[in-house]
């Protein structure tokens, strides 16, 4: 999705995935980083930061286009006040071997 959309992306810009380790490869003009799916991992947690970083330095005439495909809750985990990396590792885990479907 980022390689297309850079496409179409003209003048400077910043760009930043985040895959899991089997879908990483290189995309010219952007950062990529890996992370865990379908358990989320530190380096999601990590990655989260960074975006929040990267928009927190945004301005008002900055455009941000934000892509995010199956797996974003994984691959990018933001626990709220309260809640830690390892509560959402063990819902995943729960959830996971259930048995149910993803819908």
């Amino acid at each position: 999705m980022l390689s297309e959309a850079l496409q179409h992306v003209e003048g400077p810009h910043v760009a930043l995935a985040v895959t899991h380790a089997e879908n990483q490869t290189d995309v010219s003009g952007a950062t990529v980083l890996t992370s865990g799916h379908p358990i989320p991992d530190e380096r999601g947690l990590k990655a989260g930061r960074q975006i929040v970083s990267l928009l927190s330095e945004a301005c008002e005439h900055d455009q941000v286009i934000a892509l995010i495909s199956g797996g974003g809750s994984a691959l990018i985990p933001a626990p709220v006040s309260g809640l830690t990396l390892s509560d959402k590792i063990r819902v995943n885990e729960v959830l996971l071997s259930s048995g149910l479907g993803i819908t």
